[in-house]
């Protein structure tokens, strides 16, 4: 389902943001794993704690910005319909529809 329909210059910041911050995840996963029994143990996961809090808050302004006012998002002639999803992955038979398709 396309959702996205245009992009301008605050959304791709916003997205760099936000993968700039899911880059920097595994060095503070790598300090917590080696403080794990050690004095450095609170430290390492405050630096994970505010790892996780500056991804989130990247993530909510990335929605944010594109939904407000329906800025990027796509309108439902862009969207396509459940029924080609269904059709490219058999499997997805087995879970119920979404109400929108």
């Amino acid at each position: 389902m396309v959702v996205i329909d245009r992009a301008d210059r605050t959304f791709l910041f916003a997205n760099i943001a936000l993968l700039a911050c899911i880059a920097l995840l595994p060095f503070p996963t790598k300090l917590v794993a080696e403080h794990l029994r050690d004095d450095g143990v609170r430290a390492a996961a405050i630096s994970y704690w505010l790892t996780m809090i500056a991804a989130g808050v990247c993530f909510v302004s990335f929605w944010f910005y594109a939904a407000t006012g329906r800025r990027l998002i796509a309108g439902p002639r862009n969207m396509r319909s459940d029924r080609s999803r269904r059709e490219a992955f058999p499997t997805l038979q087995w879970f119920p529809r979404s109400g929108h398709g």
